[in-house]
């Protein structure tokens, strides 16, 4: 009886090492990530925004353009 409870004990304590490690490996990946994600958002926009807005620019000129021509044509 002594050597079975003896056996469970040794083995749920080396359970609850694994999930310990495990916590404090997904705890520091949360903390780490946290600090990148800060980081990321106190840089300025750079490239990365020029790029992805290029698009949205250009249908606003055409947009302007069309604009201006419907405002000098003369409606008869």
């Amino acid at each position: 009886m002594e050597t079975r409870w003896l056996d469970q004990v040794l083995w749920l304590e080396e359970r609850a090492t694994k999930a310990q490690r495990c916590y404090y490996f997904l705890r520091l990946l949360t903390i780490i990530g946290g600090v990148i994600v800060s980081a990321l958002v106190a840089f300025p926009c750079t490239k990365i925004c020029r790029i992805s807005s290029l698009g949205s620019r250009q249908k606003n000129r055409k947009a302007r353009k069309r604009q201006k021509k419907q405002r000098l044509t003369i409606p008869s």
